[in-house]
C-alpha cells in the first residue's frame, strides 16, 4: 500500500512502524 513516491515518504515519516 505504498505507491504514491512522495506522500508515500510523508507517511513512512509520520510513521516509523508503517509497513504495509
Amino acid at each position: 500500500m505504498c505507491g504514491l513516491g512522495a506522500h508515500c515518504v510523508a507517511l513512512l515519516k509520520r510513521y516509523p512502524g508503517y509497513r504495509s
